[in-house]
């Protein structure tokens, strides 16, 4: 959560309201760790940059197989 999502959240005036609120940061930290989505909260858990991270290195490794292929017909 950016600091600009926290500074949006309301903690009101009394105690009552500061505990919700922080219980719901807590849920919230929680639905990040363990992957899932949160009801009524608005909160959906980000795609995993693990993914985005495999993807890129399968590409870069395409991409010198295909460099690597091009030169060597280029010696021949």
């Amino acid at each position: 959560m950016s600091e600009q999502e926290v500074e949006k959240l309301n903690f009101g005036t009394d105690f009552s309201t500061s505990i919700q609120q922080l219980r719901k940061l807590v849920a919230m930290k929680t639905a990040s760790d363990f992957g899932f989505e949160l009801a009524d909260v608005g909160y959906i858990q980000r795609t995993p940059i693990r993914n985005d991270v495999e993807e890129l290195r399968t590409r870069i490794t395409a991409t010198e197989d295909a460099v690597l292929l091009l030169m060597m017909e280029g010696m021949m």
